[in-house]
């Protein structure tokens, strides 16, 4: 969708599919349904006009290539197309209006869905990709299954409360995931490791070169999830400090 000249993204009504993978496949048939445009997309563009005018006396300057932009609100879909030059400075706060209205913006440039039911503060870090901001649960679950050993994405990173992060990277036969805390002023740099009760295969095949086990990919998406809902690392793993490793 677009070109070189313009920067493209759609805003859509729900429900969209809670999968990032699946939401895209479904984003054409999504534009093209016919019918009565949803009456959240005449408020979007009221607020959004208001800002960035798109009538006759903005034309030269205006960001948007297509005008007026009322006449793209589609049923469920309206895709708005702009000025590439000026869209860098735009498109953030469209995202905002549009997510604070309920909306789920496609970005084609980024290949990112924004939504508004996101968690907000955090944000998604993946190897050779935009950082998202304000992930949901899922997309942080599907950043973890992009991982791979030879070719990016081989790490993610998730951050945004206070100082502290976790972070995963791929290795072959399994993955190494840290979490950075900050406790009472001291921090610690702490890496997974899976309990002997836990551990379905022999252990000595599972070391790294530091002596930290391999976990398994729904071992990061709990971590990466507990991170996610404010929680502390899980105490389903053992937990080895690796904090002189950093200073």
């Amino acid at each position: 969708m677009g070109d070189a000249m313009s920067y493209d993204i759609a805003i859509c009504v729900g429900p969209i599919p809670p999968s990032d993978q699946q939401a895209w496949r479904e984003l054409d048939a999504l534009i093209d349904e016919k019918g009565t445009a949803a009456p959240v997309f005449h408020e979007l563009v009221t607020q959004l006009t208001a800002r960035f005018p798109d009538d006759d006396d903005h034309a030269d300057d205006s960001i948007w290539s297509l005008l007026p932009i009322r006449h793209c609100v589609g049923h469920r879909a309206t895709v708005l197309n702009m000025r590439h030059r000026n869209a860098h400075e735009a498109v953030p706060a469209i995202v905002e209006t549009a997510k604070n209205m309920g909306l789920v913006v496609f970005d084609w440039q980024t290949a990112q869905i924004l939504r508004p039911d996101g968690i907000k503060g955090l944000l998604l870090t993946v190897e050779s990709k935009p950082v998202l901001k304000d992930p949901t649960l899922e997309q942080i679950a599907e950043a973890v299954d992009q991982l791979t050993t030879e070719t990016p994405p081989t790490f993610v990173i998730l951050e945004g409360r206070g100082e502290d992060y976790t972070q995963a990277a791929s290795r072959g036969i399994g993955y190494v995931a840290e979490w950075r805390l900050h406790l009472g002023g001291k921090v610690k740099h702490l890496a997974a490791r899976v309990r002997e009760a836990k551990a379905q295969v022999d252990a000595q095949s599972l070391m790294t070169e530091s002596g930290n086990e391999y976990v398994s990919n729904s071992d990061v998406k709990q971590i990466m999830g507990a991170y996610a809902r404010g929680e502390n690392p899980p105490d389903q793993f053992a937990w080895q400090d690796m904090t002189a490793v950093f200073n």
